[in-house]
């Protein structure tokens, strides 16, 4: 009989492992605990034709409009803009290159307007990892749920 979620290890076929290693996952957001900035971007279309003064012009409006947007979304900025391109501009519905057209990208930290307090998530025992050797099946890790 065999089962379709069973891994096979040097002939030995093994439940795949569903448990959660709660360890490594507290190493990684350690580092982020109290930072609550986000990296977010953004893009805008232009002439090809457009250059110097006028490029750096539309360039700050369309920076302007999404430190605008992103407001409205509830985040204020926190770094400086960082624009590059030019790059190939696409047709949003369609993907066909735009002719004449280049797209230029945004990049920007912002920080949420209000700090989000930190929630507190309870994880079943059953799908905590403790050793190396912990396996469980999913049968069980649903019935942990």
């Amino acid at each position: 009989m065999s089962n379709s979620n069973q891994i096979k290890v040097g002939g030995l076929a093994t439940e795949p492992d569903y448990t959660i290693d709660v360890n490594a996952l507290q190493l990684k957001y350690d580092k982020r605990r109290n930072d609550p900035r986000q990296i977010h971007y953004g893009s805008f279309s232009l002439d090809s034709e457009i250059q110097g003064g006028r490029l750096e012009q539309e360039s700050n409006t369309a920076c302007s409009r999404f430190e605008q947007a992103m407001i409205k979304k509830g985040w204020d900025l926190a770094s400086q803009f960082n624009v590059v391109g030019p790059f190939s501009s696409h047709d949003i519905d369609s993907n066909l290159v735009l002719l004449g057209r280049s797209e230029y990208r945004i990049r920007a930290v912002f920080k949420p307007q209000n700090t989000p307090k930190p929630v507190r998530i309870e994880i079943p025992t059953g799908l905590v990892k403790r050793d190396p050797e912990h396996l469980i099946t999913l049968a069980e890790a649903v019935k942990a749920r």
